[in-house]
């Protein structure tokens, strides 16, 4: 079982590339540890990310946290018993992170198509996933070909520089668990909207 919560913001498009855009830091990061070159709604880009703020004036942000109730703990029966199964321990483990991964899709799609939803009730809008984009098993990219879905690629707030740390500490109130080294015991879906209208709300 898991409970959700969730999140919303607003702010200037103008204000959040002053204080949250990581420049070519992240691109070093991305190049390293994501989809750098590989997928094309990862860098590099034709676009630079900046121009964003020429098109648009806001930018809305919605999170969606899900909250994972917590595993017993067997600690204690491991150093107590040797009867204990851990293959079936094992077993139960890739259960549960099975379960969460598809938790985590039907919770990010979920929040996407009410974000994609949003585009289509504020003409001129254009939105931003929660992750990269997963709509192929492998992208054209790596064959040196273009997006076969070229007019629905949206890009994700980390692949444009965007701070996730900052986005979703100080703009919606999220503390990230990775970021105090703790087990996972939530996961945090970040979403976006680049709109001139004042008033989006979900």
């Amino acid at each position: 079982m898991y409970q959700l919560e969730t999140y919303q913001n607003r702010t200037t498009v103008k204000e959040y590339i002053r204080d949250y855009a990581e420049g070519e830091g992240f691109l070093e990061f991305c190049e390293k540890h994501i989809g750098f070159g590989q997928i094309w709604s990862c860098p590099l880009y034709d676009l630079n990310p900046a121009d964003y703020e020429k098109k648009y004036k806001y930018l809305y942000l919605f999170g969606r946290r899900v909250i994972f109730e917590p595993e017993e703990n067997h600690d204690k029966v491991w150093k107590k018993s040797k009867a204990v199964d851990r293959e079936l321990e094992r077993a139960k483990k890739k259960e549960r992170e099975k379960y969460i991964s598809e938790v985590c899709l039907m919770e990010r799609n979920v929040l996407m198509e009410q974000i994609q939803a949003l585009e289509r009730k504020y003409p001129g809008s254009i939105s931003l996933t929660a992750g990269s984009c997963h709509v192929c098993s492998r992208c054209n990219r790596t064959e040196e070909e273009g997006c076969r879905y070229s007019d629905e690629i949206r890009f994700f707030i980390e692949s444009l520089g965007g701070s996730i740390g900052g986005t979703a500490g100080e703009l919606l109130g999220i503390e990230l668990q990775w970021m105090k080294h703790q087990p996972s015991g939530y996961y945090t879906l970040i979403a976006g909207l680049f709109s001139d209208d004042p008033r989006v709300e979900i």
